[in-house]
């Protein structure tokens, strides 16, 4: 081996060490233009306004493509700077039009899944406002280093030069500039089902997309607390096809989701450990107490491949019944896995990261 892949290596294992520790590595958001500029077929705009009605319009943390690094995305300036500057640099000295072009960002963000892009463009119109023209709602399921340098705004610009021909003579449906600034997605959420109700159904959301429009299954489940206000929840369904179902599902969640019991709302960190769900910002909010990995640690541990399984001889025995503080200890009876085991300690002893929200566009919960 050469000395240089032994350096490689040894740099690799220090920032998977370094990311353990709650010391993240760092990646930097449109730090250049792109190498090949893009080519346009057609006059682009003479200005660009940019409007972030995101609902989280702080850092993009992200993991990395290895799964086990969580990545926060440097920006130079705000976000908002960052894209503007990016999309000057990439129309460069191309011919203009006369008109403004207003790109409305609705989503942007890095994750196992890939890179989520949600954005509107509008055209101005004179004193009368703004007209809707393109809109581009995308999962880029690819290597997640691919898009560090603005890929998904490269192929939004793309997809607005593929527009180039429309009527900009067009006058209806005039949006004032106010209006699309207070559209913003915490206002889009507030229009969900899950939202305009105050008392919930017994039973259980199977997927996020009901969850949004509160439509639960009814399942036979008893929620009691413990003393660190973590709520174990129990299945009460004794015939043979519905303890079936109840493992079906548990396998098809990955054991976590919404749930309601008593008229409240709770969400399964996994099984069977939930939390209440408080209502602010026309989504729904939960707190990890110490007693708990943090949810970074949590999914990392389930990523790693041991994730609490029902079926299981282990969680057969593990039942509602704890009363006491979960410990290490405990942990690592259920998980039964030296580097699960490893993950979930950190993640107790980790105080970071236990404030979360459900992301209503994709049910991916969020935490900080």
């Amino acid at each position: 081996m050469t000395g240089r892949k032994i350096c490689f290596i040894l740099l690799y294992q220090l920032i998977i060490l370094v990311s353990a520790n709650g010391q993240h590595n760092s990646n930097m958001l449109y730090s250049s233009k792109n190498k090949k500029p893009l080519h346009f077929d057609h006059p682009f705009f003479a200005k660009v306004i940019i409007i972030d009605n995101r609902f989280d319009t702080t850092v993009i943390p992200s993991l990395g493509a290895d799964r086990n690094l969580l990545v926060p995305i440097i920006l130079h300036g705000s976000f908002t700077e960052t894209i503007q500057n990016y999309i000057e640099q990439e129309i460069g000295d191309m011919p203009k039009n006369d008109k403004t072009l207003l790109i409305e960002l609705r989503k942007f963000e890095f994750n196992l899944g890939g890179v989520y892009f949600f954005a509107n463009a509008y055209y101005n119109s004179g004193d009368a406002g703004f007209i809707k023209f393109a809109s581009m709602d995308t999962i880029f399921r690819t290597q997640f280093e691919r898009f560090i340098n603005g890929k998904a705004i490269d192929v939004f610009l793309k997809e607005l030069d593929r527009k180039g021909d429309v009527d900009f003579s067009n006058s209806s449906n005039n949006v004032s500039f106010e209006a699309i600034q207070n559209d913003n997605v915490q206002n889009e959420w507030g229009k969900y089902p899950i939202n305009n109700v105050v008392n919930y159904q017994d039973g259980i959301f199977e997927f996020y997309e009901l969850f949004r429009k509160n439509q639960s299954e009814k399942f036979g489940i008893t929620l009691k607390m413990r003393e660190d206000s973590v709520y174990i929840m129990t299945f009460t369904d004794s015939l043979p096809d519905e303890k079936r179902r109840n493992i079906n599902w548990l396998h098809a969640s990955h054991s976590q989701g919404a749930i309601s019991y008593g008229g409240k709302l709770y969400y399964m960190i996994q099984y069977p450990f939930c939390l209440p769900l408080a209502k602010k910002n026309n989504t729904f909010y939960f707190h990890i107490p110490q007693s708990l990995p943090n949810m970074y640690y949590l999914n990392l541990a389930i990523q790693t491949g041991s994730n609490f399984d029902l079926s299981s001889p282990i969680l057969k025995n593990f039942t509602a019944s704890l009363t006491v503080f979960l410990t290490s200890a405990i942990l690592s009876s259920v998980l039964n896995n030296a580097a699960t085991k490893s993950i979930i300690e950190k993640g107790i002893k980790d105080s970071s990261m236990r404030d979360c929200y459900i992301d209503l566009d994709t049910g991916i919960i969020k935490y900080f």
